[in-house]
């Protein structure tokens, strides 16, 4: 009887990290097709008008934010580049107030 419980506890142990290593595992930008779900397609549109009016300070920070965890979710390459080629966080500028550098220091961290 004790050996049937520990199995149940083990299979359910497994079950739930599977699914949690699924939902934080990125997808390949080769297996990308289109969002996931209409959270993931509200989030690129979101991007998208981001993308258009970038500026290298604190809301540039912000966005790149925001795009780490839409790379995480979809990985996405496309998005890495957008801050790591296209405009470099390396190059942001750090504004007057202390925050505009803390945002930028955060963004890089994500």
């Amino acid at each position: 009887m004790i050996a049937v419980a520990l199995l149940a506890v083990a299979g359910a142990a497994a079950a739930f990290f599977l699914t949690r290593w699924r939902e934080t595992t990125p997808i390949p930008a080769t297996q990308q097709t289109a969002p996931r779900d209409r959270w993931t397609e509200r989030a690129f549109a979101v991007g998208s008008l981001f993308h258009r009016v970038y500026s290298a300070g604190w809301e540039g920070a912000n966005g790149a934010i925001g795009d780490a965890y839409l790379y995480r979710l979809t990985g996405d390459l496309a998005l890495l580049r957008f801050h790591t080629v296209e405009h470099d966080m390396r190059k942001m500028f750090n504004g007057t107030w202390v925050d505009d550098r803390a945002w930028i220091c955060l963004a890089e961290l994500y």
